[in-house]
């Protein structure tokens, strides 16, 4: 008599959809000294970078700093700017200007 296999289903568990927010930009800023602005600058774009890739890559500008805050937080804003990335995407620099009743709203 043949017995019919049957494998179980794998699920494959998956990280990706763990985004970065504010909350997340407040525990980087204290575990590694890189102002909550810059962090910000390099991670909330469309859509937000992966919380794995953050903390790599503020432990890469940590690293390549020795531990300087404020260069690392240069070295973390040249590295979203070169790969366009954050707020550095060109999806949102080339957005519209935002309004308000079709008057340019100043300082949004």
């Amino acid at each position: 008599m043949d017995t019919i296999e049957s494998s179980p289903s794998r699920v494959r568990r998956t990280t990706r959809h763990h985004r970065v927010d504010e909350d997340f930009l407040a525990l980087l800023e204290e575990d590694f000294g890189i102002p909550l602005f810059s962090l910000n600058r390099a991670f909330l774009g469309m859509p937000p970078e992966p919380k794995k890739e953050a903390i790599a890559l503020c432990e890469w500008a940590v690293r390549v700093t020795s531990g300087d805050p404020d260069e690392a937080r240069d070295a973390l804003r040249a590295w979203a700017r070169k790969h366009k990335q954050g707020q550095y995407s060109p999806r949102l620099q080339d957005g519209h200007v935002a309004t308000f009743g079709g008057v340019e709203a100043r300082g949004v």
